[in-house]
């Protein structure tokens, strides 16, 4: 995570230990700490890799992030070969997609590497897997309402549920009858 309090790029013994040795100390390190592997995949052309930094984590993930990293863990173990693409195997996912923003791609020399961020988590990290898995769809459903309301407004669409039909003000100012789908 980016708070990780050990190899993280701010506050932590890493950047303490290069700092050190800006200042005449004996310490030593990247003259940049990302906390991350990126950059090392990136120089040693890693021929797959993902690298994932998860907004607000410290050492242990699992405080803030522990439910997102079973669905990581689940992907990169269905397949780790293909661990490049689990942001692409999530575009189906609302929720999940949601959270995760790929910063980087690297395909110099071949092979694909790919930086990924990860927002903060809009569940308690101590909720049981299956009950944040429910209210995901819940959130799913709010953010696809979220994302369809300015093009209802562009369009001057306005849409009223009425059991298993929905009203529509055509571009004839008529309302119109159809049948849900």
């Amino acid at each position: 995570g980016d708070a990780d309090q050990y190899f993280g790029p701010y506050d932590s013994v890493a950047k303490k230990v290069k700092d050190d040795g800006l200042r005449g100390g004996s310490g030593w390190g990247a003259a940049t700490i990302t906390g991350n592997a990126f950059k090392q995949m990136q120089r040693q052309r890693l021929r797959r890799g993902l690298a994932v930094v998860l907004e607000g984590a410290k050492h242990d993930a699992s405080e803030t992030h522990d439910n997102f990293l079973r669905d990581l863990l689940r992907a990169f173990l269905a397949s780790p070969s293909d661990c490049h693409r689990i942001p692409d195997q999530w575009k189906p996912d609302v929720y999940l997609s949601s959270k995760v923003t790929v910063q980087e791609v690297d395909d110099i020399g071949g092979g694909c590497r790919v930086l990924v961020h990860v927002g903060k988590m809009d569940f308690d990290s101590k909720m049981p897997y299956g009950e944040e898995v429910f209210r995901r769809g819940a959130a799913a459903m709010k953010i696809e309402r979220a994302a369809r309301e300015p093009l209802r407004r562009a369009l001057g669409v306005s849409l009223q549920r009425s059991g298993d039909r929905h009203l529509a003000n055509g571009a004839s100012g008529s309302a119109k009858a159809v049948q849900a789908g």
